[in-house]
Order: structure tokens, then sequence, then C-alpha cells
């Protein structure tokens, strides 16, 4: 049934636009070092994520709350069809949450929602993926280390 201002064919035409777009199912997960313990928390979180370079996860955030530097990591889960299926891309992806959560367990890891992309946190999230040899200088910077 379509409203007299048009809004039914605008929808038709997003839904029409969106055909063949799959949605992705992506879990945030918080770590928060304390500013004490940045260096060594930067090191600790490279080398998990390095440690499976072929893992969907990347870095979208990074700032400061209270005495802590709070990095929040991605991880692509996979597609609906993939996460229902069960198949090994998703499978591999949980089984890297799971890694995450126990290798940096010292930093108070947590699922959370992911930054929104225009806020600095995802501003200096996204420069720090881009150059992963940048994490333990963004970290120290905001810890005050710098």
């Amino acid at each position: 049934m379509e409203s007299e201002n048009g809004s039914g064919e605008l929808m038709t035409e997003w839904v029409e636009s969106t055909t063949g777009l799959e949605r992705v199912v992506e879990v945030g997960l918080r770590v928060a070092p304390t500013v004490a313990s940045v260096a060594t928390a930067a090191v600790d979180i490279a080398q998990v994520i390095g440690s499976t370079p072929e893992a969907p996860v990347r870095i979208v955030g990074i700032g400061v709350e209270g005495n802590r530097v709070v990095v929040t990591l991605a991880i692509t889960i996979g597609t609906t069809s993939d996460i229902t299926s069960g198949a090994a891309t998703a499978r591999m992806a949980v089984g890297l949450v799971a890694r995450l959560v126990e290798c940096l367990a010292h930093y108070d890891p947590a699922f959370t929602a992911l930054p929104d992309p225009d806020s600095v946190d995802a501003l200096i999230g996204s420069r720090v993926d881009e150059q992963p040899g940048t994490l333990a200088r963004a970290m120290c910077v905001l810890a005050g280390q710098a």
C-alpha cells in the first residue's frame, strides 16, 4: 500500500538498490588497559591481532576513559548466511573472539558497540589500523606518556 507522499516508491527504490548486498555481523570488543600498562598492552594487542593475519579483525577506535586507554576492535563474524550455516570462516571468527578475550583478559575485555565512524576515537582507530606500527605510539600519547 502506497501513501500519498510517495514513500512507498522510495522504499521500493531503496530495497531494489540493496539487491545483492548481504548483511555482515561484526562484534565489538573493547580492551581498557590502565595508563600504567599501555606500552605492554599495545604489544599484547598487536601480537594477538598479528598472530592470525587472515582473521577479520581491525582496530576501530582508540580513546581515553578516566585512567584507561580504550581500544575497540571489530571482529567480522560473517554474513548472516555464513553464521546460520556454521561456515568455517564464521567459526574461525568466533574462535578469534574467544582467543582475544582470553589473551587480553588482564585489560578488562568487554563486548561493546562500535564507535560512531565520525568520532575522534574512530578517526584515531582507523589511522592506527592503516599503520599497525603506530598502535603503541597512539596509546602512549593518549596516556600522556609521549
